[in-house]
C-alpha cells in the first residue's frame, strides 16, 4: 500500500488568578546536553523499515530519553482515570523568551493561544497548574499531563502517521497513532476521541487505556524536551483516516509486528515516546492484549 498524505485544505503569559497579569522576564536555560547522539537532522530509513513509506524522511535525533513505570509506592498518576473535579491552579505571571533560535530548521513558533491549556503535575503527579500547550514545551519543559494513541484498523494492523514538518517537536518523524494533551478537568478518554477527530477525522471504538502508568522525558537535537505523563490507549476504528495536514504529512497501516521490528532496529527514526512506549509493551504479544489484560 502506498503512504497516503493528508489533503485537508514565542512568547507565552501565564495569568495570575484575582490580578492584572505582570510580565516578567526569564531567560532560557542552558540546552540539556546531548549524550551519545549525533545532533542534527539525519536520514531516516523508517520508510524502508515500514514496508514502502518515502525514502526521503528525516528525523531529529533524540539526545536523552528516560521512562519510568511508577511502582506501587508511587501514588498514580491522574492518568486513565483523568483528573475531573480538581480545581485548576493558575501559575505566578510571567513570560518565557523566545526560543525560535533553538527550533528545528522547518518549525515555526506559533501564537500562543491562551485558552488552550495543558495540566501541570508535580513530583507526585497531582495536578498543580496549567500552562499554555503551545508555550510549555521548551528547553526546560515542566512535567505535564499527556497521552499517547495506538489505533487498529478491522484487520488488526496499526495506524501509524508522520508529523509534519511545521510540528515544534520533532517535526517530520514517524510515530504512533495520535498523541495529544487533555485539556483543565477534561477526562482523559474524552481527551482522546476529541485530538483523534481534531487530527485524523476518525472515531474510535472500543476505547481503553493498556498503560497508565507510562511517563518519559526527551530532548531532541535542537534541546527542546518533552517532559510528560502519558498514559497509552488502544482503540479500533473503521475506515481510513482523513488527516489535518498541519499536524500530519503522511499515514500508513501496518503490521503490528513491523512497527515493532522498525523501533528495535532504528529507534532514532521514530518518535521517542513511541520506541519507550514499544518496550513497555514487549511482554504482550498485542497492544490489545495488553489493554484486555489490564481491563481483567
Amino acid at each position: 500500500m502506498a503512504v497516503r498524505r493528508g489533503h485537508r485544505a514565542a512568547s507565552s503569559v501565564c495569568h495570575r488568578p484575582g490580578r492584572h497579569s505582570g510580565l516578567i522576564a526569564v531567560p532560557n536555560h542552558a540546552i540539556t546536553p546531548l549524550t551519545g547522539r549525533a545532533a542534527g537532522p539525519v536520514a531516516a530509513p523508517a520508510g524502508a523499515l515500514l514496508r514502502g513509506a518515502s525514502p526521503d524522511v528525516t528525523a531529529n535525533t533524540v539526545g536523552d530519553v528516560t521512562s519510568s513505570q511508577p511502582g506501587p509506592d508511587r501514588r498514580p498518576a491522574a492518568t486513565a482515570r483523568g483528573w475531573t473535579g480538581h480545581p485548576t491552579i493558575a501559575l505566578e505571571s510571567h513570560i518565557l523568551e523566545s526560543e525560535a533560535g533553538q527550533l528545528s530548521p522547518h518549525a515555526s513558533v506559533p501564537a500562543v493561544d491562551l485558552d488552550d491549556q495543558v495540566v501541570l503535575l508535580d513530583a507526585d503527579r497531582q495536578p498543580c497548574g496549567t500552562a499554555p500547550r503551545l508555550a510549555v514545551h521548551g528547553l526546560d519543559t515542566p512535567l505535564h499531563l499527556a497521552f499517547s494513541s495506538y489505533i487498529f484498523d478491522p484487520d488488526g494492523r496499526l495506524l501509524v502517521t508522520r508529523r509534519a514538518l511545521g510540528k515544534r517537536t520533532w517535526p517530520g518523524v514517524w510515530t504512533n497513532s495520535c498523541c495529544g494533551h487533555p485539556q483543565p478537568q477534561e477526562p482523559m478518554e474524552v481527551a482522546v476521541r476529541r485530538r483523534v477527530e481534531q487530527e485524523l477525522r476518525l472515531a474510535l471504538t472500543d476505547l481503553r487505556c493498556a498503560l497508565p502508568d507510562f511517563a518519559y522525558r526527551a530532548t531532541a537535537a535542537d534541546g527542546l524536551v518533552e517532559n510528560e505523563v502519558c498514559p497509552v490507549y488502544v482503540a479500533r476504528a473503521l475506515g481510513d483516516p482523513d488527516p489535518d495536514p498541519d499536524e500530519v504529512v503522511e499515514w500508513r497501516w501496518v503490521d503490528w509486528e513491523s512497527y515493532r521490528a522498525a523501533a528495535a532496529a532504528a529507534p532514532w527514526a521514530l518518535s521517542p515516546w513511541s520506541v519507550e512506549q514499544m518496550a513497555a509493551f514487549e511482554q504482550f504479544t498485542h497492544p490489545l492484549a495488553a489493554a484486555r489484560h489490564r481491563a481483567g
